[in-house]
């Protein structure tokens, strides 16, 4: 027979498992996203040289580094929960 103590810090670490998957599984979503999104802004770039418009090309830029400094926080989070 467990204690109640013994079974509260059981229960804890079940507890903690369960949000560590599940930040894992939230991370993995926002991973998969982030890439769909820097692929997107890539070739939006792409375009944006192609036709010449450096107006364009400069909020491509902006915007991509922004969603690979997101991709870059996810992945850093998701090898550390590994």
């Amino acid at each position: 027979m467990q204690t109640r103590q013994g079974f509260g810090s059981r229960k804890r670490a079940e507890q903690a498992e369960a949000a560590t998957k599940q930040e894992r599984a939230n991370l993995e979503s926002s991973i998969r996203e982030l890439r769909g999104h820097v692929e997107t802004s890539e070739r939006d770039l792409a375009a944006a040289r192609e036709a010449g418009d450096q107006v364009r090309e400069n909020a491509c830029l902006q915007v991509l580094e922004i969603w690979k400094n997101g991709l870059a926080r996810d992945l850093t989070r998701l090898h550390e929960l590994q």
